[in-house]
């Protein structure tokens, strides 16, 4: 009915086809005249375009899909890319997990970040940076602290644990296994990795508090003037002596305020930090409802933070944080206007 119509369409098709056939013998002779003499070359470019800018190219593109909140859909291209056989460089993989983690926490898909850290950490075996990647990508929010709380991380973190445990004990003790590119324990104890393991008895040990006060004993026995595991191990006994299965309640209060004193002896040497030993001082008393002198640790920390913020008003520190808390013990204790005046000083804009 409308033959100038379909004549025009059909005559821009082919138009369009031989652009791209025009495009693609181009690139062909391009690739042809790089590559004569030197039979078996490695092919790094498509289109006379190099596969490093291909890659930067998808993963911009995938930035911005998920910034317009298509998530799925940037997954699913950087996915791809991360099939194809151009991308098969540790260093191409590498940043494509980058990308998909970034995509991941800008669309609060943390289970996915969770997925691409532990493929990190099984590609770099022995190496803390994949362990810290994985920690920064699940640092804020309920949902992230869910997906760090699944068994399935908690189990893959005790085996990678374990290995390198024996690692450093004996060097002899662990095989490289060329099917998973992987050093494992060898004998009865590669069976770590089996997934029939007691869920019941993994939980107990996870949520008692055991296995962490285990391996940062250890960790604390190879650095012992370290404040970070210092203050873990003081988180770790008082969360253990909340626990109904504690043995000795006292002994664990007592250990952890031990630690936590060790920690602020390390860590309190640098008059920047006072104000973040003070705040752990009172997050300590707070979980074990000391709360008088918890609020005098938080009334510390903000003292401290006042006297920052005359030089730089915009550092806060652990002010904000350690002003959220005493607001709790205040609104608890009947002290409502101190409270609202917190509110009005820290937690407003």
């Amino acid at each position: 009915m409308f033959p100038r119509s379909v004549k025009r369409k059909t005559t821009e098709a082919s138009e369009e086809s031989m652009a791209v056939r025009l495009q693609l013998e181009l690139g062909r002779d391009t690739i042809g005249q790089s590559s004569h003499g030197a039979k078996g070359k490695h092919i790094d470019s498509f289109r006379t375009i190099p596969f490093d800018k291909w890659l930067r190219l998808f993963m911009q593109y995938a930035f911005i899909l998920a910034k317009r909140d298509e998530f799925d859909y940037a997954v699913e291209i950087l996915r791809h890319a991360s099939w194809s056989n151009a991308f098969q460089a540790r260093e191409s993989q590498d940043s494509i997990r980058f990308a998909i983690i970034t995509c991941a926490i800008h669309g609060n898909r943390y289970p996915v970040a969770v997925e691409q850290s532990r493929k990190l950490i099984n590609i770099h075996q022995f190496n803390n940076e994949a362990f810290r990647i994985l920690l920064a990508s699940v640092g804020h929010g309920m949902h992230a602290t869910d997906a760090f709380l699944a068994s399935t991380l908690s189990k893959h973190l005790l085996r990678e644990l374990k290995t390198a445990d024996a690692a450093f004990r004996n060097k002899d003790s662990l095989k490289w296994n060329n099917v998973t590119k992987r050093y494992a324990p060898t004998g009865s104890s590669s069976k770590a990795d089996d997934e029939d393991d007691d869920e019941v008895a993994i939980g107990v040990l996870r949520k008692a508090g055991k296995s962490a006060l285990f391996y940062l004993l250890h960790a604390y026995e190879y650095c012992p003037q370290d404040p970070m595991i210092c203050l873990c191990l003081a988180i770790a006994s008082v969360g253990r002596a909340m626990q109904r299965q504690a043995d000795n309640r006292h002994h664990l209060v007592t250990q952890g305020l031990a630690f936590l004193a060790k920690y602020r002896k390390i860590r309190g040497e640098d008059m920047e930090h006072l104000d973040e030993v003070e705040y752990n001082f009172g997050r300590a008393f707070h979980q074990l409802g000391l709360l008088t002198h918890a609020a005098r640790h938080y009334e510390q920390a903000l003292e401290i933070a006042e006297k920052r913020m005359r030089e730089d008003d915009q550092d806060y520190g652990m002010a904000q944080t350690a002003a959220y808390n005493l607001s709790l013990i205040y609104a608890t204790t009947g002290s409502t206007p101190k409270a609202q005046s917190l509110y009005r000083r820290w937690l407003s804009l």
